[in-house]
């Protein structure tokens, strides 16, 4: 008899624990991120793993979110769970942010009646102030 390693398929993805401790990950690196790769925010370099936020969290984040949608003034738009680049190497994920309505987007989201329409309430990817 005779003992032979077992391939396994890899695991889901994780921080490299070498980075982690140089503290040397990017932006970049996060836009390269697989597909199932976690939510992650990256701080100084190293990326944390945000947990899910629970069900109650969401409601509340929705809330705020639609509040400020119907009311912000016209040059701000609402988003939600955008990532958002605060350097090189710092990037956070804010549940529900204010962001100017001149910045790109991917998809518009229709006022509600008696409101004007803008540009920029929604977006994917990472928001950065260029």
């Amino acid at each position: 008899m005779s003992a032979e390693a077992v391939p396994t398929s890899p695991g889901p993805w994780c921080p490299d624990p070498m980075r982690q401790q140089r503290a040397d990950y990017t932006l970049e690196d996060l836009l390269a991120l697989p597909d199932d790769a976690p939510r992650v925010e990256l701080v100084d370099g190293v990326v944390q793993v945000t947990p899910s936020p629970t069900l109650g969290h969401q409601n509340i984040s929705s809330l705020l979110w639609l509040w400020l949608h119907n009311h912000a003034p016209q040059h701000l738009g609402a988003a939600q769970a955008i990532g958002v680049k605060l350097s090189h190497n710092t990037s956070r994920q804010p549940d529900v942010l204010l962001h100017r309505a001149d910045v790109a987007s991917a998809h518009s989201i229709p006022r509600p009646r008696g409101r004007r329409s803008r540009r920029g309430d929604r977006f994917a990817g990472h928001a950065t102030d260029s």
